[in-house]
């Protein structure tokens, strides 16, 4: 009973180390969709500018300036519109941190439930 005891705790341990690792992972993850996020909004930021410079300019070159605009402004929706599905995603894995977690100490408590059983089923030999 004792062995079974123990390797069914170092399964437990073995499981929440492999959580562990898995939320690292979702973490790096997480963090490198945070790096590209805030790449699109410096994108942004300079195609916001180019949009009010063209805005700014004399009416004299109004053909140009209208092709010029609306490109700009076709870019700068495509630019938001990125940004916000890679939001949606921050927020995604932000959650599947939170059940990850949930899940570790889940396990961990198990985990120490079958260790401290393990040590009752040892005093008694």
């Amino acid at each position: 009973k004792l062995r079974s005891c123990v390797a069914a705790s170092g399964r437990s341990a073995a499981r929440v180390q492999s959580l562990e690792m898995t939320i690292s992972e979702v973490e790096d993850g997480l963090s490198r969709l945070q790096h590209v996020r805030y790449a699109r909004w410096a994108e942004q930021a300079v195609c916001e500018r180019r949009l009010e410079i063209l805005e700014r300019r004399p009416l004299q070159d109004s053909a140009s300036k209208d092709d010029l605009l609306e490109a700009a402004s076709a870019e700068w929706q495509v630019l938001a519109e990125a940004r916000q599905v890679l939001l949606d995603k921050e927020f995604e894995l932000q959650h599947i941190l939170e059940e990850l977690d949930e899940a570790r100490k889940g396990m961990l408590a198990e985990t120490a439930t079958r260790r401290s059983a393990c040590r009752v089923d040892q005093a008694a030999f």
